[in-house]
Formats: C-alpha cells, sequence, structure tokens
C-alpha cells in the first residue's frame, strides 16, 4: 500500500506522489497508473526496486538506501522518431 500526498512546485504545481518502500520497478507502476488515467505529472516513488530498468530496457542496479522516481506525462505533441 502505497504513501500518497501532494506537492507543490515550480515543476508540477500541484502534483500527486505515491512512495512505495519496495516495488518492482517504479516505470512499470508509472505505466500502469498512466494506463488507469493517472493526471500528468504524478511522480512514483519507491526506496528500492527489484526489478529496476533504464532507458531501452537495461539493467538498472537499485540498491536499498537510494531513492527512485518516474514521471507521468502526457506530452500533447506527437513524438518525433
Amino acid at each position: 500500500m502505497p504513501h500518497e500526498s501532494f506537492i507543490s512546485s515550480g515543476f508540477c504545481g500541484f502534483c500527486p506522489v505515491l512512495f512505495f518502500e519496495k516495488l518492482p520497478s517504479t516505470m512499470d507502476k508509472a505505466h500502469d497508473l498512466a494506463a488507469q488515467g493517472a493526471v500528468e505529472k504524478t511522480l512514483v516513488l519507491a526506496r528500492t526496486q527489484t526489478k529496476g530498468r533504464g532507458r531501452r530496457g537495461k539493467f538498472w542496479k537499485s540498491p536499498e538506501g537510494n531513492l527512485y522516481m518516474s514521471v507521468i506525462l502526457r506530452p500533447q505533441e506527437p513524438l518525433k522518431n
């Protein structure tokens, strides 16, 4: 069960923040939440990840004692290749 709160900052104005002690991947959790309709700039934080991955699916070492984050973005312009 996540700890849920909201922060106010220059980046997001008023952002939902979901904090988890442990997740397989913040990126996967953010993807699932986005598919369920989570608002843009929702932050997904975890103290540790068990299956973290970086860009293009590369392994991402996620030792305990750090903070890992993914953010949901919903670009208004089409992505370019």
